[in-house]
Formats: C-alpha cells, structure tokens, sequence
C-alpha cells in the first residue's frame, strides 16, 4: 500500500466518524457504516504493520482521526443521547479489533502487535478511558440515581401504549453500562497485558479515577448522596475484573504489594500495612462489607492476576470467604458463589498448577462437595450448571492427587481421593446422584471402581428419571469405555451390552428404549466423542448384539456361553437390535459374519440379510406387534446411501410380507412414515431397473418387473382398494398409487394388458373422504382411459357428474365435481370440446336451472332435491385447475362469464339470506309452505327447517370463497400488468387491458360480503365468508391500484360507524363483527403505527350506560384479535389495555359486558401465558408490561376492600341491620377470583427479582384474599402465593407465618379459617423434601408446630365445617410425606381429626344431603388410609381394614377408598391378596361376605355405586382359587349369591353404570372360565350371550373393553366344559373383537393369542385366531363351525346408508358414514381361504356326506348366533348347500354387479359389491366341496 492510499484511507475514515450509526435499530443489525469504518481501520493497520518513516510522519494524524468522534461528542456534550454514546462504543470496540495482518502461523510476531499497539492504540488509549469514564460511567450513575424515582403513569383518559413505566429508563441505563463495561475490559487487558519493568505508565490517572466510580457503582447505599440501586450481578463481576486490572496496572511491577492487597481484600484484618494504603484501596476495602461484593472482586482477581500467578495464599482466602458466607435466600449471593467456585476449582484443575498448591487448599475440598451437594438440585438453571463443572473439575482434582500419591485425610476410611468422593455420591439421593457421578465419569478413568461399590449399576442407570436421562447416558457411555479396557469382551458383554436388551422400568414406568438407542447411538458415532477408546467397542458391541438376537429368535442356535442367563423377551429388545443394525449400516460399519460362529448367518445370499440379520428374525420384525420394530425391519429393507443398489429375490419376499401386514394401519403417525420409506423404496426401484437395464443384468431386471406389477396388482385389488376396504386401508393405498404413478409414468410396468380395463378404477372417486378422492383424481390422470376417447362415454359421464353435483348427499356431490376436472384434465390434450371455458358454461347453466326452480317453486323443495352448493363449488375447482382465463385471448368471453355469474351469486345469497340472517338456529321456513296440508309435505317439513339451513349455509359459504378465489386468481381493473408485458419498450408500465373484475364489481362484492358480516347470524356462515373477506382484503392492501387499495380502509370505518355498532345486536359474541375487523387487519399486522392506530379506538374506557353496547361489542371485537395468531406478536403491546378493559367489563352490573369481559379476559391470558397458562413469570411480565405492576396492586386492595364489604354485609344481615355499600360494582368474587388467576398464572421466577417490581408486595394482599366467603377464591387465593414465593427458604417463613396467624386468630370464622389452612395446604405441598439433614430439621419445625396447633383442644371445636376437616386432613397428607419426624406422631395428630371429626359429623345419616359432607368423608377417609398403611405395622393393617369392613354404616367412605388405593397401588393389592397368607385369605373372604350382605340391600336399592365398583375391583384381583375354597365352604352359598349379583348387574338396563357392569363380567369371567366352581347351563348361557352382545361395534367402547379383558381367563384349548353353541357364541364374540375398530382392544386379544411367534401385528394376529377356531373347533364341529363362519361373513356391519328425504324419522344423515373403520369382510374371506387350503381334505371330507341333509333348529342357531341376517322365511328346506349358496336371504343380483365392469356407473353400490364377494367366496368354497 502506497502513502496516497494510506492518506484516501484516513480522509476516509475521518467523513465516516461524522456521523455515526453503526447498528440499525430496526433490525439490530450492523449497518453499512460499521462495516466501511471496519474496512478503513483495517487498511491503516494493515499499513502501519510496515513500521517505515512513512508510518511515524503520518502516526499524529491517525491519532487525531481517531480522537475525532471522541472531541466532538465532548463538544456537545449537553445534547449528547444514549444513542450516540453507543454508537461511539461501538466505534471504540472496532478500534480494538485492529491489529497487524498475520500471513500465516510462522510469520506471527507477538512482539510486532505490541509494537503496534504502543504507538496507535495506547496514545489515544487515555482518551478514551476518560471518555468511558465521563460518558457512560458517570452518566449512568447520575441516570440510576434519578431514575428510581421516575414513573410515568398514563394521564386521565388518555391510554399510551408506548409508555415505558418505572423500570424502563432503569433497564436501559443499565444496558448501556453493560456495554461501556466491556469495551471498558478490553483496553484495560490490553494496557496490562503489555505491562514491564520499564514501561512508562500513562494510564494510572484515568484508571484510578474509574476505580473511584466504580467503587460509587457497586455500593451506592454507602455513600452520602443518597443512591439506592443494584446494578445486578453480572454488571459487579465486569467491575470487579475492572478494579482488579487497574490494581495490577497501578502497582505493578511491584507484586507483594498487589497480592497482599489480594489478601486483604478477603482476610478482612487490618495490619500495619493499611496506613500505607491510597485512598483508592481504602475505597476498594470499603465496599467489601457486602458479600456479593467480596464475590465480584475474587470473581476479578481469579479471572486477571491468578491465571498468571497462582498464589496458594489468595487460592485458600478466596475459596474460603467464599465458601465460609452465609447462603440463604439471596439469589445473587448463590449465583455469584457457584460462578467463584466453579472458576476456582477449574483453575486448580489445571495441570499447569503447582501440586502444592492443589494440597495447600485440600481442606476446603470437602466443603466444596457440599457445597455442590447443597445447590445442584436447586431451582436456579445456572446454579445448577456451575455446580456440575466444579465436581467435574473436582474429580480431575482428586485424579491428580492419586496419581501423585497424596495421602487421604485420616478422617476418610478409603484409600484413594477418587474412592471417598464415588462412596459421598452414591449414599446421596437419586436426584443428586446421577448428575455428580456423570461429571466424575467423563473426567477420570478411576471412576471404574463405582463398581465394586455398586455391582447393579449399569441396571440402575436406565431406572432414572426423565430430567437425568442424559447424565445416566454419558455415565453410562463412560463407564463403559473404561471398562471394556479391563475386562474380557464376555465379561464385558454380560456387564454392559445385556442389560440394554433387558426390560426395566423407570421410576415413572416409562419405557426407556429411547434411553438405550440414545447410549446406542453415542457409541456408534465415536467421531464425535472425545473418548478414543471407544471406537474399539463397536465391534464387539454389534457382535454382542448379533448374539443375543439369534439366541431369542432361533431357539435351535446354541449358546456360545451355556453359563449365560436367558434374558426377557420384550418389543423394546427388539426394537433396540433392529435400530442398532440400521445405525451400523448407515455408518457403514460392518462385521464379518463368520465371526459369530452361527450357521444361520453363513449364507449370505438367503437365510440372513446383509450377512447380519436371520431371515427369520427380519420377517418376524416385519409383522411384529410394535409399529415401530416394524418400521425399523423396513427401514433395514429399504434405506441405503446408493440408491441403485440390487434389492435380492429374498428382499423381495420379505417387503411382501411388510405390506401384506402393514397397510392396514390407524395410527396416522406410522402412515406418515410409512409414505416415507415407500418414497424411497420407489426411488430405488426406479434407479436399481435401471442401472440393471443398462448393465443388461435381465434376471434382475425381470425381478424387479415382477415386484412392481406385484405393487400395482396389491394396492389395486389384492389388499389394497378392494370393495368393503376400510378408511385406513384405502387412504394408504392411493396414496402409494399416487407416488407410484408419479414415478413411473409408463404403465406397461404395471402389466395393465388393456386400457379399457381401466375405467373401473373410476370407482375410487366414490370414496367417502375428500383426501382420498384427491389421490385418485392424481392416478387416474396419469392412468390411459380408453373410454375417455369416446364422445358418448364422455358426454354421459358429464350429464351422470352434473347430476351428482346436485346432490343432497354431500360426499356425492364432491364426487361429481372431481369427475368434471376428470374429464376436463383428461381431454385437456385431445380436444377442446370438454375445456374449462365449455365446463364452466354447462354448470352455470345448471345454476342458472335451480335458481329458476327456486323462483318457480319454493327454497324448501330445491335445497331437498338440488341444492346450489355443489355447482358453486365445482365452479371454484374448475377455475383452481385451469389457467384458460390467464390467456389473453379469452380476457373477453371471461369479462362477460364472470359479470354474469356474479350477478347470479348475488340473486342467490339475496334468496339464501332471510334463512341464515334469522336469529332460530334450527332454521327458517319461508311463508309459502305454512298452509300445506298434505300429509307426505307434513313429514317433509319436519326435516326442511334443518336441511334448508345446513343447504343455504353451505351454498352462501361456498359463494363467498367462490368471490374470493376470482379476486386473488383474476386481474382487476386499473392494476398493471405483469412483468412480461411491460417495459419491453423502455416506457413506464400501465394498466393491464386483460382484467377479468371491474372495480365496480369489487367494490360490490366487497361491500356484499362486508353486509354479510354485519348482518348474519349462523356461525358456520359468517366464519367461511371471514375466510374470503381476508383473502380479499390482503388481495387488495397490495394491489397496485391505489384505488383498489384504500377500499380495505374504508371498508374499516364503515364498520365503525357507532351508529351501527350501538344498534347491532351482541348476541353469539357480536356475531361477525370481530371477523371483519381479524380480516381487514391480519394484512397490516406487521404496520405498527396502522394497527395502533385502529386498537386505540377499539379501547374504550368510558363507563357510560349509553356506550355499554359499543364497550361489549369493542371487546368482542379485542377478543378475536386476541385470539387470532397473526396478531401475535403485533397486539402485545396492548396486553395491559386489554386486561385493564377485561377487568372494568367483570366489574359491571350488567350480566352481558360482564360476561363480553371474561371472554377478553380469557383470550388476553392465552395470549400471554398460553394456552396452559403457564409461559412466564412475574418478574418477566412486569418489565414486559410495567404499567401493570400498580394496577395489579391497586386491584388486589379493591378486592381487600370488597372482600371486607361483603363481611361486613353478612355481619349486618345476622344482627338485621343494613350497611352502606361503598362501590357496589366490585362486590363479586367472580372478579376476584379472575384477579387472583392471573397471578396464580405465573411460573416461579426461578431468579433474583427487579427492584422496582417487589414481588414481597402482593403475598399480604393475596393472604388477605383468603379471607373471601367463596370456597374457589380462598383455594385460588393460596395458589397465588406459590409464583411470589422465589426460594424453598421463603416458603417455610411464610408457612410459619400462617401458622402464626393461626394460632393468634381467637375465633376466626369458618371462611377465614378455612383460607389459612388452604394456603397452609399449598405451600407445605411446593416445599422441598430432600434427603437431607438440613431438609429435614427445617421441614421437622414446620411440622412440630402444626401438631401442636392441632393438639390445641380449642382448635378442633373451632372445626364446623366439612372442608375444613378435608383441608386439615390433606395437609396432615403432606407433611408425612416429609418423613422428618417419629413414627406415629403424625399419626397421633390424625387420631385427634378423626375422633372429632366423628363427634360432629359422624351420626348425620342422609349424608349426601349435607353440602359437602360426601366429599370430605371421601378426601378424609382417603388421606387418613394413606397414613395408616404406611406407618402400621402388617397385623395392625389387616386389622384396622377388618374393622372397616365389619361396620359398613360408620367407615362406608374408609371401605371405598380402601378399594381405590388397592387399584392405584399394586404392591399394596399384592399384599392384601396373597393366597399364601392366612392374613389375606381371612380378608378376602370378609370382602366377599361383606359384598354379599351389602348386594342384597343397598346395592339391590341403589345399584351401580362407586362403593360397589370397589368391591368389584377388588375381586378382579383376588386369586382364582380363593373362589374355590369359598364355594367349598356354607355348600358354596356366598359365590352362588354373588355370580347371581354379577349377572343382575350386567344384565340391568340404565340403574347401573357402564364402568360397573364392565367390572362385574370381567369378575364373572374369572369365576366361570378360570375356576372348576359348578355352574349351571343356564348361566353359561347367559354370560355366552352377554359377550356376544356386548362384542357388537354398537356398543359402548366400555363394554367392549370388558369382553376383550375377560378373554384372558378363558382356556381356548380346553373348552369341554361348555357346549358347542356355547363355543360358537365365544369364538364369534372373539372374531367380533379381534377386528373392533379400538387398536387397544384387538391389541389385547393379539396378546391372548401370540403363541410362539411371540406378540404380533393385527392382520397376523388374525392368521392365528383363524388356525385356532380351525383346529379347536371348526375341524372338530365341521358344520357348526362352518355354519358360524358363514353367519360372520355375512354380518351387515360396514354402512350406514343415507335415507330419504322424505323419511318419517328424524335423524336424517346428510353425509354418508362407516360405522366400522376396521373390520372387513374380504380380510376376513382371505384368512379363512388361507387356512383352508391347509386343511381342506380334512374338512371337506367331514362336510361332504351332509352337504344336502336338512339342518335342525339347533343347527341353525350356530348360524345365527353370529350373523344379524335372520333366514329368508320362504325357504321350506335348509342345508349347508342353500347356505353356501346364499339361498337363505335375498341375494345379491349377479347380473347387476357383473354389469359394473361392463355399463359402467359411477354410483356403484358398494354394500352390494361386498356382499358379491363374499357370495362368491362361499361358492367357490361350495365348489371345491363337491370336486373332493
């Protein structure tokens, strides 16, 4: 670089320090400046790295250019802003950037940066210290200073929302101090860092005078002008490193006198040194009175003199003081101790440390342990974190010291460092140990020997819970590696592998696959972990792996180990081995297969896939009972990194398998992924043919043509789009079609020999849902139609589609129209006789008909024969899939076709407007019909009010999308044209001539859908007219026509108009007027300054009677804004206005702006806190929104105010007195408990709170709260107080506070009372219970003194209420959960509750009348058992229950709950039925007597009980065998009594609840299925009919459920003791239930089922079933079997069809429903065919000779106990031969549905086309009959 430029670069550099912007505020981004005044300061330092005499010449006038910004804001110093300061510091911190270029590593010269630093940066260096000093240091401490007392508060009437509050201009300086501090840092490391014996000190002036500032900065309180403030400990951690470089600067070289200055700053004793201290020093030491000072400073010294030398003396003072200060509730002081800690302990970590340091400061160590202990389980995220480095770092500590030999304390009994710190660890409580034994794992390998502490560790990891899952992890992970160097692989194996296959539960009983995929997944991707020796595992890891898979799948492999343990089976094992071999091959990792030393894997090309998996194992995956093992076998077939790899014949079969059991699915979850793999396997397909193509391979190629006809071939007939094809089914398969088909466009692959055999695909059109029909609309598209060539196939296909349009079965309709855009996309290439123009046409035309019937006749009729929707909505799919009207040479004939047909749309909505603008929401009649009196209209018109309503919404919503699809598809006049068409020539662009929609037509549809909402009252139609008014209105906000754009605007204050605001009626929420304020904004959400200004005129706080309706309608219209989520972030700043409006609204004494004001209330809340109401905290939303901290306080005294109103009302009405009432408007506790929500609204603060927002303000007003007379209040009122309550400190003094008041409260009324013990309530359940000594003392107090409140005689007699005995009951509940005191004491307490509780209530006998009193005996009973179970010894429990169950009348409440805790704990079940216990034995048979004494009285009276559901709960678990004996017992009296009881209460019709009878057949199945008690025929009977009844999918999911959990007690291999129709009736109810529509009740029966394939999928587990009822029963009984297989195939269960409109019913159904979204018919065939070509001799030997013998009565009552198709009376003769061949009921017509492939319909009936096939199942079964 010349001297010229080095001088353009200074000119430079000095025009751009004129004016200075560095950041650009609105996007908080550098601006363009920063970045030239980077680019200059670089070239210059770039030159001056020469160091020529060229340099020194120029080096003045570099000083004075870089001087320059700080001169001239010096020279306006009295006009200087915030904004200039920063930008200055932003220049400052530039300027420390600059430093000599560097080419490379080797020509680096430390000494040549420092050079430069000397002569350019240092002389202006004082400058800007001083600068730094004057401008921001002093600036801020006279701005905090002044700012503590400023406020700001709204002026009367006027709401700005952009006022700061108190804390605003605080923050701010507060900011910028934040700031000046760090550029601060960097010069003065600089300066220091360049610091020798013989440097001349220029600085120590201005250092020093910042010190003294500083000093000011960090305690204010101490100083004589009055200041008050806290900076806030991050701002007192940079001043300490500040004050600790300018004391290193000041004094150095002189070390002794900076480090004893060091130690006097933490010794705190004075010496003789201290007389020759400065001034500044005495002010240091002055302001270390403080701790969290002390804390700043040592923060300081560690990070600036102690990194350079290490001081053993400053180590030991510093982490003593620090650990030696008194931690409690003050935040900072914890925040500020685990920083020093952690810095202090990291540097001594450091190897580069002298070792006599590390033992010098040994003393502290155990100390810091606890230390870490004490505050890791906190609630500061911060704390937490620094107390993990420093025990990472302590554990470092302790290695090093093993290492060295160092000897153990004498107080520890191990004899290594690293031993007593794992032993300290693990004796400490779960939540603590795994965090600190996961920072000693990743930090020392002598963390192995945790080990021998504990064998079982490597188990216990995976029980952790949820929030230290990841410790668990890297422990595990760690410990692993370490361990795998030390030990043999077997051993290692067996330690660390096998436990990831086992099953263990968390303590939440949560899976923890995820856990060991995660610990699976950190080993296999060693790259990036920073443990080497890990990569060594992988290997070994998979080869273990292998191992196990094999061993659990083929049983026939032997061990390689015969002392190994067989391990759990279990769908997470194999879930975990399938993820682990697809993560490995993703790797590309890879193991030999001849290692394993297994026969089954040496074949690589067949009996294993890759060499790795068995087949077998693979298939099993591929159909195994969990979806997501299932996905995992696919993922292994399907993903690769090479697309083109060969997929074998054997990978073939294997994905057959998948999709034959996989594409059934209801789990939306696994469709979607299922989609994913298909894609992917799709891409294959296509790539791996052709690469094979290319290669010439024609074996390979051939194969994958036979997998893809295969593809085509199952999706469209086979298994996939078959008639009776469930929703899931054929959702799945088109949508593998539509990729299918998109992929491979030519259709020879897909062995279609014939395109006319194509058209009976147009079936899938037919399709009940949308979603589907939009897939086959895709295929069929691309599919070649031979038909579609036809002009008469074609034109009947469009008369049939018109027609279907017009429908009043909606899925008919859509139907038609997907057929129009059928016909119209496929002659889209041949002609134009069917193009979108023609299309449009021919359906305006049928339009144009119904409206002239309208007019002709009447509404009514045309919308029950034709409604208008479908045609309206054709129209808008027409103008969606074409673009003709986009050309230019059809902008004529649309102009004219689109003028008309909105004209059209406008008569329309004018006809459909009187019904939907009536206020009925039944619907509205015209006139005409009221004097009809024939009788078939009679029965019309009971259902023409509803289907007129539901046809005239739907056609008026579809117009209105209709108008706003043309106004964002088509041009308007006076908008320019497009790009294409304009400045071809250079000129300006105009106005595009081709526009489809005047501007008068705008402004009409505008103002007509603009009317629409205004005056609408259905709700289904003003939400889908808002829909098109926002398309239109953010349409025109971009229109380029200024006319076109100002309409939204004036559309704005038209509907502003108070006139017509105040005359609207507020009914259903304001009705559309909130839309259209959502749509006409949503556009401009983004425009701040637009937005505010239309809010504030919605904001209206005049309380004026005339405005109420404007103020209901204005918060209407807030509420939707609120709510809708483009204004999200655009409408916060109006939360405070809107909560200050919600709460004016909740005070009224109208009912209607009180109820308009909580439903503002409740979208404001969602806005800010969420929907869970749980988004943030206290201290965040009052520096968000500071106006509201006042607010808040002042509402909370009005509700005081009102609360002591209301006392003194009540007071005044016992004495009959009356009272002057204040302000009547606040006297309602619905606005005080809304208040008290909002608080309790907030999440902890979990972190030091503002100093201007007290949160110690609110708890007495919300203690007061307490006091109000509603129950809700008082319980809202105690949760309030948890958000305000910061450390567990603060919650124990406020506890005790309470308890104080308690005590000193002489005779407090109930409600009072009732409130203290509830807050007591809430707080005692938030305080911690760690197991810990210091926990447990201060937790011990607590309890203490509540006993002895309680064991206050006055206390109990105060007690007059139920609840108040529920609270004390509860509470006495949570503080035995403490453990912190004696054994029995707490049960003393609970003694004394009881017994009075007793006396007072215990002889009302109508309980159920007294309010409240059935809920405490409930909550008491319940709260009382927990405690006695716990604290009683086994003989006193059993005792105490055998009590309850002897007097029924007095412990009715202890009985139920006893029940209920036996449910929820299963270990305590367990105990008290144990049929090895002579204890549980004697209590269950006191149940069973106690059920029967109680079933014969207040059962039979009132049935259905919640106490009557325990018992039989109960008995759900009690063992088979104890029915046994007690039958055996009194000639078996009690079990006879109670299977009569159990068939009366399923058999009762609405007395009892579903819940019970699902109890009572479960518990009835156990005795009749699992036990060998006598019963009688009858009552097999009964309870056979039952499970078919109850099996049926019209019944209540409840009593499905119950059938499907009594199976597992029936023995299927052994029913001899039932006849065969009491079988039939059990194996069709099973049938029934293994293809219900819930997946968890075919899941059970799955699990009945799973033999030795183990649990599988449902298609499978159907398979089994089948081979079951063949070999247990069909083979056996041959034509009951099959006389109950045809009854189920013929079950009519798959269709609700739509009925007339003329039916006398009702319950029309406008829209065609599956009742049954699984069952199939045609699966069900296929399962049946399968088995029988298994066993088809067998069984068609044993039918044969009977095929034409007449059938008896009993015969056919198999038949019908399975099928709801009663036997067709005119047949005189009935044999297997007139069943098979469907002779008993009117049959389907052959020809008929033979004529669908031929006369083709679109409107096929596909209840008929199922039951053709399965007519020509049984004839083909009939067939192979008579051919054996």
């Amino acid at each position: 670089m010349e001297e010229s430029d080095l001088l353009k670069n200074i000119d430079n550099l000095q025009e751009r320090l004129k004016c200075l912007k560095l950041v650009d505020h609105q996007t908080q981004q550098p601006s363009s400046l920063a970045n030239e005044i980077r680019t200059a300061l670089k070239n210059i330092g770039a030159y001056c790295a020469q160091s020529n005499s060229t340099t020194k010449t120029l080096l003045p006038k570099i000083h004075a250019t870089l001087r320059q910004p700080l001169l001239k804001v010096q020279s306006n110093q009295g006009v200087t802003t915030d904004g200039d300061i920063s930008s200055i510091l932003s220049y400052l911190k530039l300027l420390s950037e600059i430093i000599p270029p560097v080419q490379s590593k080797e020509t680096k010269n430390e000494a040549l940066e420092d050079t430069f630093w000397n002569e350019i940066i240092e002389p202006v260096c004082k400058d800007i210290l001083d600068f730094i000093n004057s401008f921001v240091l002093q600036r801020c401490l006279n701005c905090l200073s002044s700012s503590i007392s400023a406020s700001a508060p709204a002026q009367n009437g006027v709401v700005e929302v952009s006022s700061y509050g108190t804390g605003f201009a605080f923050h701010q300086q507060l900011g910028l101090l934040q700031k000046g501090l760090r550029i601060l840092l960097i010069y003065l490391k600089r300066a220091t860092s360049n610091l020798t014996e013989n440097t001349e000190k220029k600085l120590d002036k201005s250092m020093l005078e910042i010190v003294r500032v500083l000093c000011v900065l960090m305690n204010p309180k101490t100083k004589e002008d009055g200041l008050d403030f806290d900076v806030g400990l991050d701002i007192r951690c940079n001043i300490g490193i500040a004050i600790s470089y300018s004391i290193s600067y000041a004094y150095y070289p002189n070390k002794s006198h900076i480090e004893s200055f060091f130690n006097s700053i933490f010794t705190q004793q004075k010496s003789n040194e201290d007389e020759l201290l400065s001034d500044i020093e005495r002010g240091i030491l002055e302001i270390t009175d403080t701790d969290v000072n002390r804390l700043s400073l040592a923060f300081g010294i560690l990070n600036t003199w102690l990194e350079q030398e290490p001081n053993k003396d400053i180590f030991l003072n510093i982490g003593k003081n620090v650990l030696d200060i008194e931690h409690g509730v003050k935040e900072a002081v914890n925040l500020g101790s685990a920083r020093i800690l952690e810095i202090w302990s990291i540097r001594l970590a450091n190897p580069s440390i002298p070792l006599n340091v590390v033992e010098y400061v040994a003393e502290l160590y155990p100390q810091l342990e606890f230390f870490c202990f004490m505050y890791m389980p906190g609630h500061i995220d911060a704390v937490k974190n620094c107390c993990r480095n420093t025990l990472s770092a302590l554990a470092a500590i302790y290695d090093r010291l093993d290492d060295e030999g160092v000897q153990v304390p004498e107080n520890k009994s191990e004899d290594s460092w690293v031993s007593s710190f794992l032993r300290t660890v693990l004796g400490k409580p779960v939540h603590i140990r795994w965090l600190a034994l996961s920072c000693i794992a990743k930090k020392t390998q002598k963390s192995l020997k945790v080990l021998e502490l504990e064998p079982d560790l490597p188990e216990s990891l995976f029980c952790a819970q949820r929030t230290f899952k990841s410790a668990a992890n890297d422990t595990y992970v760690a410990l692993m590696s370490y361990h795998f160097q030390t030990v043999s692989e077997a051993i290692w194996g067996k330690t660390w592998v096998e436990p990831l296959f086992a099953t263990q539960l968390s303590i939440s009983n949560e899976s923890n696959w995820p856990q060991k995929r995660s610990i699976i997944s950190i080993i296999l991707n060693s790259e990036k972990l920073r443990i080497p020796q890990i990569q060594v595992m992988i290997i070994p890891l998979l080869k273990r792996v292998l191992q196990i898979i094999i061993r659990r799948q083929v049983p026939n492999i032997p061990h390689k180990d015969k002392n190994e343990e067989s391990l759990e089976e279990g769908p997470e094992a194999s879930l975990l081995a399938a993820e682990t071999i697809k993560m490995a091959y993703e790797l590309k990792i890879t193991i030999d297969p001849k290692e394993l030393n297994f026969s089954c894997v040496t074949d690589t090309s067949k009996d294993s896939f890759r060499g790795l998996v068995p087949r077998p194992v693979l298939n099993h995956w591929l159909w195994s009972e969990d979806p997501q093992i299932r996905l995992a076998g696919l993922a292994l077939l399907v993903e690769t990194k090479k697309t083109s790899e060969v997929i074998t014949r054997h990978d073939f079969e294997s994905l057959k398998i998948f999709f034959k059991y996989n594409l059934l699915s209801q789990n939306s979850g696994f469709r979607q992924q299922f989609m994913s793999y298909f894609k992917k396997l799709v891409r294959r397909l296509r790539d791996g043919e052709s690469v094979a193509r290319r290669k010439k391979d024609m074996e390979v190629v051939q194969s994958y043509l036979d997998f893809i006809k295969w593809l085509w071939h199952f999706f469209t007939e086979e298994e996939g789009l078959f008639y009776g094809a469930n929703f899931g089914r054929r959702c799945q398969a088109l949508e593998c079609l539509s990729e299918f088909t998109e992929t491979f466009s030519t259709f020879e692959l897909f062995g279609i020999t014939r395109e006319s055999d194509n058209c009976k695909y147009l079936r899938w059109l037919t399709d009940t849902y949308e979603h589907n029909k939009i897939q086959a609309l895709e295929v069929l598209v691309r599919m070649p139609i031979k038909e579609f060539e036809d002009d008469k196939f074609c034109s009947n296909l469009l008369q049939e589609a018109l027609g279907l349009c017009q429908s009043v079965k909606p899925p008919d309709s859509i139907t038609g129209r997907y057929l129009v855009i059928l016909i119209m996309r496929k002659h889209k290439e041949i002609d134009g006789r069917y193009s979108a123009w023609n299309l449009l046409d021919a359906v305006y035309q049928e339009m144009h008909k119904i409206y002239e019937q309208i007019e002709a006749t009447s509404l009514t009729k045309v919308s029950s024969e034709s409604p208008l929707y479908g045609c309206v909505r054709c129209i808008r799919m027409i103008f969606q899939y074409s673009n003709e009207f986009k050309k230019k040479e059809n902008s004529e004939k649309y102009r004219s076709y689109v003028e008309k047909l909105v004209s059209l749309c406008f008569k329309i909505d004018d006809v459909m407007f009187p019904v939907l603008g009536s206020a009925a929401p039944e619907g509205f009649l015209p006139t005409q019909q009221e004097n009809s009196s024939d009788k078939k209209k009679q029965v019309v018109r009971s259902l023409a009010s509803q289907m007129l309503l539901v046809c005239a919404w739907r056609t008026m919503k579809e117009i209105s999308l209709l108008m706003s699809d043309m106004c964002s598809l088509f041009i308007m006049e006076g908008e320019l044209a497009s790009i294409s068409e304009y400045r071809k020539d250079g000129n300006e662009p105009t106005a595009s001539l081709h526009y489809l929609l005047t501007f008068e037509q705008v402004c009409s549809i505008g103002d007509h859908l603009l009317y629409l909402l205004k005056n609408l009252i259905h709700r289904g139609v003003f939400e889908q007219v808002y829909v098109g008014f926002k398309i239109i209105a953010t349409r025109l906000w971009k229109s380029s026509n200024p006319n076109l754009s100002n309409l939204p605007e004036k559309w704005l204050q038209d509907a502003m108009d108070q006139e017509h605001i105040s005359s609207k009626s507020i009914t259903r929420r304001s009705a559309g007027l909130p839309f259209i304020f959502q749509a006409l904004l949503s556009a401009e959400s983004d425009n701040e300054v637009f937005l505010h200004k239309w809010l504030q005129r919605l904001l209206i706080f005049d309380e004026s009677p005339d405005l109420t309706p404007i103020r209901i309608h204005s918060m209407n219209v807030l509420r939707g804004l609120f709510r809708d989520a483009s204004f999200s972030a655009a409408i916060m700043p109006f939360v405070p206005h809107g909560l200050k409006m919600a709460f004016r609204g909740l005070k009224s004494l109208d009912w209607n702006e009180r109820n308009s004001g909580l439903m503002l209330y409740g979208a404001v809340m969602r806005r800010s806190f969420g929907p869970k109401l749980n988004l943030m905290n206290a201290p965040t939303f009052f520096r968000k929104f500071p106006q509201m901290y006042d607010f808040l306080l002042e509402e909370l005294d009005t509700c005081i105010q009102t609360i002591k109103q209301r006392k003194l009302e009540h007071e005044a009405t016992k004495l009959g007195s009356a009272v002057n009432l204040v302000n009547p408007t606040a006297l309602t506790c619905d606005f005080t408990f809304h208040l008290l929500l909002l608080l309790a609204s907030f999440t902890s603060s979990g972190r030091v709170e503002d100093s201007h927002f007290k949160l110690a303000e609110f708890i007495p007003r919300i203690t007061k709260c307490g006091e109000s007379d509603d129950m809700e209040v008082r319980k809202l009122a105690a949760k309030a107080l948890i958000p305000f309550l910061v450390s567990p400190e603060e919650k124990r003094d406020l506890a005790m506070t309470v308890l104080d008041n308690l005590q000193s409260q002489e005779k407090p009324t109930a409600n009072h009372l009732h409130g203290l013990l509830f807050q007591f309530l809430t707080i005692a359940s938030q305080l911690p219970n760690e197991d810990t000594e210091v926990c447990k003392t201060a937790n011990a107090k607590i309890v203490n003194k509540f006993l002895n409140y309680i064991s206050m005689k006055q206390v109990t007699h105060s007690f007059k209420a139920p609840t108040v005995y529920e609270t004390v009951a509860e509470i006495f509940e949570i503080l035995h959960g403490f453990r912190c005191v004696g054994k029995g004491t707490i049960c003393k307490g609970v003694h004394l509750i009881e017994q009075s509780y007793f006396e007072r209530f215990g002889s009302i006998k109508h309980r159920n009348f007294v309010p409240g009193l059935s809920v405490a005996d409930a909550r008491i009973a319940r709260a009382i058992l927990e405690i006695k179970i716990d604290e009683l010894e086994k003989d006193q429990l059993f005792e105490l229950v055998y009590t309850y169950l002897k007097n029924p009348d007095r412990y009715c409440a202890y009985v139920q709950e006893f029940f209920e805790l036996c449910q929820q704990h299963p270990k305590l079940m367990s105990t008290f039925c144990n049929e090895a216990s002579d204890e549980s034995l004697v209590l269950i048979e006191t149940v069973l007597e106690s059920y029967h004494e109680r079933a014969s009285s207040l059962f039979k009276k009132f049935p259905g009980t919640q106490l009557e559901l325990g018992y039989l709960k109960f008995m759900e678990n009690i063992p088979t065998s104890v029915f046994e004996n007690s039958y055996s017992e009194n000639e078996g009296s009690v079990i006879k009594a109670l299977i009569q009881r159990l068939f009366q209460v399923c058999e009762e019709d609405e007395s009892t609840t579903l819940q019970v009878k699902s109890v009572a057949l479960t518990v009835l199945g156990r005795i009749l299925f699992s036990t060998t008690v006598p019963v009688s025929d009858e009552n097999k009977t009964r309870l056979c009919d039952i499970l078919v009844q109850w099996s049926t999918s019209g019944v209540d999911d409840d009593m499905r459920l119950a059938v499907a959990e009594t199976f597992p007690s029936i023995p299927f291999q052994n029913l001899t003791r039932f006849t065969a129709l009491q079988q039939s009736k059990i194996w069709c109810s099973i049938f029934l239930l293994a293809q219900d529509d819930e997946s968890f009740y075919r899941q059970i029966i799955d699990n009945k089922l799973s033999g030795s394939d183990g649990p599988c999928c449902d298609r499978k587990s159907l398979e089994v079933l089948t081979k079951l009822y063949f070999h247990h029963f069909l083979l056996p009984n041959p034509i009951e079997g099959l006389l109950l297989l045809i009854g189920l195939l013929v079950r009519e269960d798959f269709e609700v069809e739509v009925k007339a409109a003329d039916d006398e019913t009702e319950d029309r159904l406008f829209d065609k429903s599956e009742m049954n979204m699984y069952f199939e018919h045609e699966t069900l065939c296929k399962t049946f065919k399968l088995e029988m070509e298994v066993n088809k001799s067998t069984l068609f030997n044993k039918l044969k000779p009977y095929l034409d013998t007449e059938l008896s009565d009993r015969q056919i009552r198999f038949y019908e106990a399975a099928s709801n198709n009663p036997i067709n009376s005119v047949v005189s003769k009935v044999s297997i031969r007139t069943i098979l061949s469907l002779e008993i009921k009117n049959s389907v017509d052959e020809n008929n549905c033979e004529r669908e492939s031929k006369d083709f319909s679109i409107l096929t009936n596909n209840s008929d086309m199922v039951k053709y096939s399965i007519q020509q199942f049984l004839a083909e079964f009939l067939k192979l009959v008579d051919q054996s």
